[in-house]
């Protein structure tokens, strides 16, 4: 084993096209993408808690060491867990990153960022489709007055996930991630310019990774692909129509990926973690949770309740036929670009990559 890269995300920055058009058609001679053990195991360490986490990663260290005794390829593991928790807007980011330093202090790292405002409504989306069915206002936190309070907690009155809008500073991200790993092996990457060209965008990581040019296939729809706007109100309408009446049972809980009773990660059958504390029956086996262990060849009755349950609905029916959508901050958005316009101006100072006009407009 040569080298080992961790692409970590941040979520919403085209990880997931990454992870099914690009990494797997690596040559499979140079590059190991996602060896099953250690992407698990690092998985575990992540999610596990303080307690039990020296011995979680000893596990990583052993796999690694196994690696390198028997494989000299170069590793890519690509997985967002490794970004934190998405739903606190990356609170705890400097204990991510030495979670990270832990398991690999020899690591290179491909970091994605996005501009705040849109991946806050990105965020958002996801949490409805978490089923936090609640208004953006009390995702983000926002009072009468349109002012963003920064919460005590990172779920709220509702048993939702809320945030601080206002913590998303990217300067201040790299300046951690900097600390603990060598800043001329960090690759860091803006969404925007993915979207204005995928090939330039993916020859940078291809390059970066020690890896020839590919031929990518372009993608057939976006994967992940957030709630449209008007599924998002329907899914609020209808979590508060059946609040409190005998169709109570339809709404799904929401789902956390942090924290306590958040959901598992990755592979049951070979995580190391004890089975009963982080996977067991508290957590549903119904394809939202915790997949149903015949997956992908789902029983009749397993394939007839995943296609009956509403998020399902919501992907493959409403929002393919009729995807209405809107700007979802509204009048929020002058306010968030005022504050990022002033934060990303330190970017400057700590990158010497074009940034994209949108991070500091006036």
């Amino acid at each position: 084993m040569s080298k080992i890269f961790l692409h970590i995300g941040l979520h919403k920055t085209a990880t997931k096209f990454y992870q099914h058009h690009v990494f797997p058609f690596l040559d499979k001679e140079k590059f190991n993408y996602n060896p099953t053990k250690i992407t698990q195991y690092l998985s575990d360490y992540i999610k596990a808690e303080t307690s039990d986490k020296e011995q979680i990663l000893k596990h990583v260290i052993e796999e690694k060491e196994n690696l390198k005794q028997a494989d000299e390829r170069t590793i890519i593991i690509s997985r967002e867990i490794m970004s934190g928790n998405l739903f606190s807007a990356y609170r705890d980011w400097n204990e991510q990153v030495k979670l990270l330093h832990d398991m690999f202090p020899e690591a290179e790292i491909v970091i994605s960022f996005r501009y705040q405002p849109d991946w806050l409504v990105s965020c958002y989306r996801e949490s409805v489709h978490e089923h936090h069915y609640q208004s953006i206002e009390d995702f983000l936190n926002i009072n009468n007055e349109g002012e963003f309070i920064k919460p005590d907690s990172d779920v709220n009155s509702n048993g939702f996930a809320n945030l601080y809008a206002l913590n998303l500073d990217y300067a201040e991200m790299l300046k951690s991630m900097y600390s603990f790993f060598d800043k001329n092996k960090v690759l860091t990457l803006f969404f925007e310019d993915f979207k204005s060209n995928q090939e330039i965008q993916v020859g940078k990581v291809l390059a970066f990774i020690g890896s020839d040019m590919i031929k990518i296939k372009p993608a057939e729809k976006i994967p992940n692909r957030g709630y449209s706007a008007s599924s998002i109100k329907m899914s609020i309408d209808r979590y508060k129509k059946y609040k409190g009446t005998e169709k109570e049972v339809e709404i799904h809980r929401p789902i956390f990926f942090f924290g306590p009773n958040s959901i598992p990660a990755g592979s049951e059958t070979l995580s190391v973690l004890d089975k009963d504390k982080y996977w067991g029956p508290q957590f549903l086996r119904d394809n939202e949770e915790v997949r149903s262990k015949n997956y992908p060849n789902l029983s009749s009755e397993e394939q007839i309740q995943l296609e009956n349950s509403w998020r399902y609905r919501v992907k493959n029916i409403i929002d393919v036929q009729y995807y209405f959508d809107w700007d979802l901050l509204k009048d929020y958005r002058e306010s968030l670009n005022s504050w990022y316009s002033r934060v990303n101006g330190n970017l400057h100072n700590i990158l010497t990559v074009d940034i994209p006009d949108i991070y500091i407009k006036k």
